[in-house]
């Protein structure tokens, strides 16, 4: 964001604080008329200080109007996928453009939070200053004229706060999309494919599952089919299932089914190509953090649910299922039945 834009928006909030530090001022004393002619001859001296009031004061009220409104930005539908704070950074350092609009929608935010705060203070302050010049306000009566105030405070606060919050709903929207595509955009030509290695044993199959790099959860050999120099998939997942689970043996070309994670580093859902691999040697893998197990199609499911969320599990249950229908299959083909 430009140092003009920054300076202009933090003065516009200040401005609009000014108003209620002035009825503010005007309700704890009785100011005459007659000494503002007499300062008329310092009015630049005037605008100049009350410019540079209301800077200050604006830095002052963009940090509590911004402590003010996250008090109540739980509710907004659309939840960042990362934090903000990250998703800005990075934006900021890969696309310019982006950057720009983003700043943009952070501007409309920012004054549209410092005008809610400002707004209740308003109102606040004008029925204090109701209540202290009542005399002077004659027949009229404090009654009416503090009712239709508060009317019209309350109808333009509630206004604001709807504006507000559509604002912000809009930015954040906008800042998962940008993230997505910067983001996104740098894996879109490598797909990512998982060996789901198995072995029969005991008449029963098992399947070899490895632990995730933070070691949270368990999850099959799987990473981005290589570029450069090119590398058909199924040759990606026999390489994967070497350096994550130390394993080698025949993998099939095709993929017997694909399925969707979650992972940290994205935003977005991350499409798997799926290829069984049946196992013939086992060394000690790259990656000795994977730790490596085989487990039974039972536990292999419920290894694979340990701190997934539900839709994840059904997805990687439906691996484990996909996968022996699979290879029932191709047993009753070689056995003839």
């Amino acid at each position: 964001m430009s140092t003009t834009l920054l300076f202009a928006e933090i003065l516009i909030v200040g401005l609009e604080a000014l108003v209620w530090v002035l009825l503010l001022v005007a309700a704890g004393c009785d100011v005459s008329l007659d000494i503002l002619k007499e300062w008329e001859e310092y009015s630049a001296l005037i605008t100049i200080l009350l410019l540079a009031s209301s800077y200050v004061l604006g830095i002052f009220v963009d940090r509590v109007a911004d402590s003010f409104y996250s008090l109540f930005r739980y509710s907004i539908k659309v939840p960042p996928t990362v934090p903000v704070g990250r998703m800005r950074l990075l934006i900021m350092k890969d696309s310019e453009g982006m950057a720009k609009f983003i700043d943009y929608q952070r501007s409309r935010l920012r004054i549209a939070r410092a005008t809610v705060f400002n707004l209740f203070v308003t109102i606040l302050v004008s029925s204090i200053w109701i209540v202290r010049h009542h005399e002077e306000l004659g027949s009229v009566g404090v009654v009416p004229v503090w009712i239709l105030m508060m009317g019209i405070g309350m109808i333009a606060l509630i206004l604001t706060v709807f504006a507000t919050r559509r604002i912000d709903k809009a930015q954040i929207e906008r800042l998962n999309d940008a993230y997505k595509i910067i983001e996104g955009g740098r894996d879109i030509s490598r797909p990512v494919v998982a060996a789901v290695c198995y072995r029969p044993r005991n008449g029963e199959i098992e399947f070899l599952i490895v632990r995730t790099k933070g070691g949270k959860r368990w999850t099959f050999p799987k990473g981005h089919v290589e570029r450069d120099p090119p590398e058909m998939p199924w040759v990606a997942a026999k390489r994967e299932a070497g350096e994550e689970a130390g394993v080698s043996g025949s993998i099939e070309t095709v993929p017997f089914t694909h399925y969707t994670y979650y992972k940290g580093a994205h935003t977005h859902e991350v499409v798997v190509a799926a290829y069984l691999m049946t196992v013939e040697s086992k060394r000690k893998p790259d990656e000795s953090y994977r730790e490596p197990q085989w487990f039974t199609p039972e536990l292999a499911m419920k290894k694979l649910a340990e701190r997934r969320h539900e839709k994840y599990i059904h997805e990687h249950h439906r691996v484990i299922r996909e996968a022996l229908a699979s290879l029932n299959r191709k047993i009753n083909i070689e056995s003839g039945t």
